[in-house]
């Protein structure tokens, strides 16, 4: 479980923070990316009252981590060609659409993986690899600015989206 929080947080560390930065410098208006990112944060609003009311009902916990990745990964995909405010706002609207299904549904997860140990120490371990993951991909993130090659931090989401579907196909989440 902390694996897949270290994966997906290290993707979504550097494309978090550096968004904003890759269309400014595609000349985007301020309002504009403030636009992205109200819309996303709007949608993922949605989509977590959705995503928690599903798992209410009985859905597993894994059906929205995959949508999610699957999601993240077309955002990327999106984002990373995007040259004018409709892709931008497509790509903001998918990774907020992610960030929405992922993050109840992996909150539930962490205390169905805690067999064995208290699930205060499985969210201590799920918040630690979440830590340590946006620091790495936002560090990551700044050494690929550096090089001026910004935008590929959606091809680091990418593949760290990626992996965590491998990881998941390997070991299911628990769905209890």
């Amino acid at each position: 479980m902390a694996f897949i929080r270290l994966i997906a947080s290290f993707g979504a560390g550097g494309v978090i923070y550096l968004t904003p930065i890759v269309f400014h410098q595609a000349s985007f208006t301020a309002v504009q990316v403030s636009q992205g990112l109200a819309a996303s944060a709007l949608i993922g609003t949605v989509a977590r009252l959705l995503s928690g009311v599903l798992l209410d009902r009985g859905l597993t916990c894994s059906w929205p981590v995959r949508a999610a990745a699957l999601l993240a990964l077309m955002a990327d995909l999106v984002l990373f060609q995007a040259t004018g405010f409709n892709g931008y706002l497509v790509g903001q609207l998918l990774i907020g659409l992610a960030a929405g299904l992922y993050f109840p549904a992996i909150e539930l997860a962490v205390p169905l993986s805690c067999s064995g140990f208290t699930s205060s120490r499985g969210y201590a371990l799920a918040r630690s690899a979440d830590a340590l993951g946006v620091a790495a991909g936002a560090l990551l993130g700044a050494v690929l600015t550096a090089m001026d090659m910004i935008r590929m931090v959606y091809a680091v989401e990418a593949a760290a989206v990626l992996s965590m579907l491998v990881v998941l196909l390997l070991t299911p989440l628990p769905d209890g």
